[in-house]
C-alpha cells in the first residue's frame, strides 16, 4: 500500500480491506528540517517537503518563511550547508538575481540554514519613514495649541 498516494492524493485503489491476522507495518517517517533565519516574515525551522521527481528550491524556502522583510538585504544572503565531512560551507546567495533569472535557483537540503541579513540603510530609512507621521502630528498639535498668536 502506498500510504502517501492514499492519504495525500486520495487514491482509493490503495485503500484495501484488512482481515484478522493481517500485519500492518508502517515504517517510521524521518523528518528532515531546514532553517530560514534573519529578516524574513517568519524565521524558523521547516520540514523539508518531499515531492515526487522534483527538488524543493531556495526561493520556495524563502516564500515559506513569509518572504523577505522590509529591511532585508536579499542581495547578500548566505546559505550554510554541511559538506560530506560534516564541515560548514558558506555560500553567498543573491535572491534578487535569482528572482530576475540572472542566477539559477538551487535545491535546499536537510539541515541547510538560509540567512537573510538586514540592511542598515533600509533600517534607517524605515525608521525615518516611521518618524515622519509622528513629527507632522506633533507639529500640527504644537501650532494649533501653542502657536496661535505668538
Amino acid at each position: 500500500v502506498d500510504l502517501r498516494r492514499l492519504m495525500e492524493k486520495g487514491d482509493l485503489t490503495q485503500n484495501i480491506s484488512v482481515r484478522g491476522g493481517d500485519v500492518i507495518h508502517i515504517p517510521e517517517r524521518k523528518i528532515e528540517i531546514f532553517y530560514v533565519v534573519g529578516e524574513v516574515g517568519k524565521a524558523g525551522a521547516y520540514e523539508l517537503p518531499r515531492f515526487d521527481g522534483r527538488e524543493f528550491m531556495a526561493t520556495e524556502a524563502l516564500a515559506w518563511a513569509g518572504g523577505p522583510g522590509s529591511t532585508a538585504n536579499t542581495k547578500n544572503s548566505v546559505l550554510v550547508r554541511y559538506d560530506e565531512d560534516g564541515q560548514h560551507v558558506r555560500v553567498a546567495i543573491n535572491f534578487d538575481n535569482i528572482l530576475k533569472g540572472k542566477e539559477p535557483d538551487f535545491p535546499v537540503y536537510p539541515r541547510d540554514v538560509i540567512f537573510v541579513p538586514g540592511s542598515t540603510v533600509k533600517r534607517i530609512g524605515q525608521g525615518l519613514i516611521n518618524i515622519i507621521p509622528g513629527t507632522v502630528q506633533w507639529a500640527l498639535v504644537w501650532s494649533v495649541t501653542w502657536g496661535r498668536g505668538r
